[in-house]
């Protein structure tokens, strides 16, 4: 059993509402994984790809997040920093993990161009994925959003794992 460390707060957007919810964050292990891709967005807002393998230690390697949205995309060079946290209400099973939701920031290329920055928050609420909730955000070096996005997944799939 993975004792809790501390506590992360989520922000989930719902609609023009903002709900902020208390996870507790968990002691890590090398084998903490989550892995997923998928479409975000809705209706009104245009689609954003995302494919992802991130640790939840950012000492191991390799981390790979990819996000895709009209002719726009943004590749993470570096995670620098990482909470994994498991929210008692969300039930990720199949399989126990320990953790269901994962908060992270990185660098990497915005366009090709280096510098820029993403923070986001993946969360798995069990198969086939349909309640799975993703927030991205990407930021220019001065602060200014590129891009942001939140929402359940229109298709696809994130999976916390303990491997």
């Amino acid at each position: 059993m993975k004792r809790t460390l501390a506590i992360i707060m989520v922000s989930v957007l719902i609609g023009a509402a903002v709900l902020v919810t208390a996870a507790p964050a968990v002691a890590r292990t090398p084998q903490d994984v989550m892995t997923g891709s998928g479409i975000i967005g809705t209706s009104r807002n245009p689609s954003v790809v995302v494919g992802f393998v991130l640790r939840g230690n950012i000492d191991q390697l390799p981390n790979m997040l990819l996000v895709n949205w009209g002719r726009n995309h943004f590749w993470l060079d570096t995670l620098t920093m990482v909470n994994i946290a498991d929210d008692p209400s969300i039930d990720p099973r199949p399989p126990v993990a320990g953790f269901d939701t994962m908060h992270g920031f990185g660098v990497g290329k915005y366009n090709r161009v280096g510098g820029y920055q993403a923070e986001f928050i993946f969360t798995d609420a069990g198969e086939p994925g349909r309640n799975d909730w993703a927030w991205i955000k990407i930021t220019a070096s001065n602060g200014d959003t590129i891009m942001e996005v939140s929402g359940f997944l229109r298709c696809g799939n994130q999976q916390a794992l303990s491997i």
